[in-house]
């Protein structure tokens, strides 16, 4: 099983994410999947948290996510709002980064084993898809096909084509360290 903590502030998406993230993995992947939202004060620029699991099995956890395998990060002024990114981190955790600066100039990059970072709101105005494309191309764990369908789906003709535009862009532009 792998499990996803995703950061971030109210109105950039992260509980819409996590839920494309499913939906693609879960659909278009044939693997289960599970997405758990967690909420601070629920306005506009608070710190928002949401949880995904991504198995071949069944899922039967039903809780926060304490040990991630990776992050993502919407948000990488979050520390200064007193949210701790290396909760449960290991030397084995990715992290994926809303960043225009390379991965190795993230405080944070040398906790993780591969740090992604893409400048998600240079490519749209809610960072989520291209932060999606992002997780793509830095875990390898969903292909961007399935998570450009996901998002098709889920914004439709009215926004489908752009916001998956922002996840292939992402996709493309990402950075790895």
């Amino acid at each position: 099983m792998k499990q996803l903590i995703l950061y971030g502030r109210g109105g950039q998406g992260v509980v819409t994410a996590a839920k494309l993230i499913c939906t693609a993995a879960g659909v278009y992947e044939g693997v289960y999947a599970q997405a758990i939202p967690a909420f601070t004060a629920e306005r506009r620029g608070a710190p928002v948290y949401a949880y995904v699991r991504l198995s071949d099995a069944p899922i039967d956890l039903k809780s926060f996510v304490y040990e991630p395998d990776a992050i993502l990060v919407f948000d990488p002024e979050l520390p200064s709002l007193g949210v701790n990114l290396l909760s449960g981190v290991n030397p084995a955790t990715m992290a994926v980064v809303n960043s225009a600066h390379p991965p190795a100039d993230w405080d944070l990059h040398s906790h993780f084993a591969k740090v992604g970072a893409v400048d998600a709101h240079r490519l749209g105005p809610v960072p989520n898809s291209a932060m999606i494309g992002a997780f793509c191309a830095t875990t390898g764990w969903l292909s961007i096909d399935a998570a450009t369908r996901a998002i098709k789906d889920y914004f439709g003709a009215r926004g489908g084509d752009a916001n998956a535009g922002y996840a292939k862009q992402a996709f493309a532009a990402t950075r790895l360290a």
